[in-house]
């Protein structure tokens, strides 16, 4: 009779246990989702970040080639030194 009391304490304790952990995966199983959607996004946002950047940069040649070609046209129609001056007090940044 006794061990039948014991037996049944150790069962209540252990479906006890049990709730508690089902309620305890529910949470993490929250946590991982939230996070989960947490790294799509950004995943997300990375690649399009990446996107803009390449076309910045593509843009950024674009403009650095014309700028080349239209200095070099009005360099070789400069007749007077003032074109060579000017580049001069153009200061470069430093990297």
């Amino acid at each position: 009779d006794k061990n039948l009391e014991q037996l049944t304490v150790m069962y209540h304790k252990l479906v006890a246990q049990n709730s508690g952990l089902k309620v305890e995966l529910a949470e993490v199983d929250k946590k991982i989702q939230r996070k989960d959607q947490r790294t799509g996004q950004l995943e997300r946002n990375l690649k399009e970040m990446k996107q803009k950047y390449e076309k910045l940069l593509a843009q950024c040649a674009s403009l650095t080639s014309a700028v080349d070609s239209s200095s070099m046209s009005k360099g070789s129609k400069a007749l007077d030194g003032t074109q060579a001056t000017r580049h001069k007090n153009i200061i470069k940044p430093v990297k």
